[in-house]
């Protein structure tokens, strides 16, 4: 009888060594939240700076970075919203080559016509957004 290497007992460790290895990347795909602070005044206030298209966890990490902040006291969020950070600037150049073109001649001596070198220039600027909260710090709720 030939021996099978792909056994009932090969075929079980195969399987289970599918899903460790599944699982593994499963854990390369997890979400890293984002927070960072833009201004903090120890235990008074502070602005943290999210994702424009920010998730819960990000949020999750905003609350517990103006939470360490403030310590004891309570975190009161007074405004949040669309802040523009800065602006981003796209640049085309396009550079045509003139051409000429000969059509005939007068007396032997060929006769051209030509069209000049040409430059297209277009920009486009648009502006960079974050989402951010500004809190403070205070006894009451």
């Amino acid at each position: 009888m030939k021996s099978n290497i792909f056994g009932k007992v090969s075929l079980k460790t195969t399987i289970l060594g599918s899903l460790f290895l599944l699982n593994s990347c499963a854990g390369m795909m997890k979400y890293h939240p984002y927070a960072r602070n833009v201004k903090k005044k120890p235990s008074r206030s502070g602005v943290v700076a999210l994702k424009l298209e920010h998730r819960k966890e990000d949020r999750d990490l905003a609350k517990s970075m103006m939470k360490e902040n403030c310590g004891s006291k309570k975190v009161k969020v007074l405004d949040e919203g669309e802040v523009v950070i800065g602006t981003i600037t796209n640049s085309n150049t396009q550079k045509n080559k003139g051409s000429s073109s000969k059509f005939g001649s007068l007396f032997g001596v060929p006769l051209t016509s030509s069209s000049p070198e040409s430059t297209n220039q277009s920009s486009t600027t648009t502006q960079k957004k974050e989402w951010q909260l500004t809190y403070k710090c205070s006894l009451k709720g």
